[in-house]
């Protein structure tokens, strides 16, 4: 609630960002959150649903495609292109982008040129429960929402180690994955 309060006072005061990413369930709290967005973008009304069910001519919604699991470069081509042209209803053009750390290297980067470069009244949503996964250009010129939960980054080294304690679990039985779980607790925690 305080992060979509937070979204309609930048809106009413004429403040947007062209881009903005959302740390949650892709599929969920996140998802709502963009569609909740769209309504507002919008104005409510039968527009607002289109553009939430993906049938509005001035809202896209990209996800992975189901074999690579990937967001390709053609699909951020055609994001390009869309986002470059005039609204058809006038207004905003949106662009949600769901498991937006999906994208790949080529994909990531063409989209990068997207974003620093956006036509006005523009705005992209770029879903995630996996910030860290986004390059950190994109990042940085993205306002970052964050929608319940806690959500930890873990540093490359402490991830290695987290999977290796996960294996010795996996393999070793129920009894040593408890103790697996208390080092567990202290590497999150930064207690060495």
């Amino acid at each position: 609630a305080e992060a979509f309060e937070w979204f309609g006072n930048s809106l009413r005061a004429g403040r947007l960002a062209h881009g903005y990413v959302v740390v949650g369930s892709p599929r969920g709290n996140a998802s709502e959150f963009a569609r909740a967005a769209l309504d507002l973008l919008y104005g409510g009304g039968q527009a607002s649903q289109r553009a939430g069910a993906g049938s509005h001519p001035d809202a896209t919604w990209i996800e992975p495609r189901l074999k690579s699991r990937l967001i390709g470069i053609e699909q951020v081509r055609s994001i390009r292109q869309k986002m470059s042209q005039t609204a058809f209803e006038g207004g905003f053009k949106a662009c949600v982008i769901i498991s937006a750390d999906r994208l790949g290297t080529e994909a990531a980067n063409a989209f990068l040129k997207t974003l620093e470069e956006p036509s006005g009244k523009t705005v992209f949503f770029l879903l995630t429960d996996r910030p860290e996964a986004l390059l950190p250009t994109i990042i940085s010129r993205c306002q970052r929402i964050s929608l319940g939960g806690i959500t930890v980054e873990l540093a490359d080294e402490w991830r290695l180690e987290v999977m290796n304690m996960l294996a010795q679990g996996i393999r070793t039985g129920f009894i040593d994955a408890i103790g697996a779980a208390g080092k567990l607790g202290e590497v999150l925690t930064g207690i060495k």
